[in-house]
């Protein structure tokens, strides 16, 4: 990628990525003065830290000069690409494209490839994901967050069921509204837990269902560090934060990787 100035002088270029195959497919300079970027990568080295299998969705932070802030890989064992990214309104990112996946980062798949749409915060944390789709090949191409908060998503079905209705034949154009709530929907409706109070000062309890005895959550800062991390042993499991700084932490819990905020006084 390069920089250019208003007369088309190279002001910068970079060049990111592996040993491998890695391409950028979407860029949009953010409010901070730098840049995300979001495309493939098949590589484990060089700026990749991670892969889960082979082709993965990478996103990459820069700022304003050209210098990685932070760089995610994002899916599993299957194939994944990000072809559009935004930043949105609180400063976190949504980036879609496809996913044919089952693990990793990735739930609900509903066969071959689906429209996959992933939540991140600032710096790069999954706060939710979601898989749309039916049997077919279903492929985003650009996502745009609206005025209420939501996201529409268009690009290309081949399928005739599961969230896809009405094929005409073949590929068809296929738009998605998605509620601004969508990723809290999904912990409500998948995982029916509650944590109180939050605020908090010293813990906080989180009360889960059956489903979710088990499971294991992390706590990231604002930068994006695990500050902490367990497991759920009980319906009602107790969580110290005492020797945490007051702030807001994020809570990541559970295979699906949904997140919510918590604020320590």
């Amino acid at each position: 990628m390069f920089k250019l100035s208003s007369t088309g002088t190279i002001e910068w270029q970079k060049s990111i990525g592996g040993t491998e195959e890695d391409y950028a497919y979407s860029i949009q300079q953010t409010t901070d003065g730098g840049y995300v970027v979001a495309g493939i990568s098949y590589s484990t080295d060089g700026d990749v830290t991670s892969n889960h299998g082979t082709w993965d969705c990478w996103v990459v932070k820069l700022d304003s000069t050209s210098t990685i802030e932070w760089q995610k890989s994002l899916g599993g064992i299957g194939e994944e690409g990000g072809n559009s990214i935004q930043q949105t309104t609180e400063g976190g990112y949504v980036v879609t494209g496809y996913s044919n996946s089952t693990d990793g980062d990735v739930t609900g798949n509903h066969g071959n490839r689906d429209y996959w749409v992933v939540k991140l915060t600032s710096t790069g944390i999954i706060e939710w994901q979601k898989s749309l789709g039916g049997t077919g090949v279903d492929l985003a191409g650009f996502i745009q967050q609206t005025t209420d908060g939501g996201y529409v998503v268009i690009g290309y079905s081949f399928s005739t069921g599961g969230d896809v209705m009405g094929n005409q034949g073949g590929s068809d154009y296929w738009v998605v509204k998605l509620s601004s709530t969508v990723g809290v929907n999904e912990i409500t409706e998948l995982n029916e837990f509650s944590v109180y109070p939050n605020p908090t000062s010293d813990q906080i309890t989180l009360k889960a269902n059956h489903q979710l005895v088990g499971a294991f959550y992390t706590i990231y800062d604002n930068m994006g560090k695990t500050v902490l991390s367990g497991q759920i042993n009980a319906p009602q499991t107790v969580i110290e934060l005492g020797n945490l700084s007051g702030g807001i932490y994020l809570f990541s819990i559970g295979e699906n990787k949904q997140s919510f905020k918590v604020i320590k006084n």
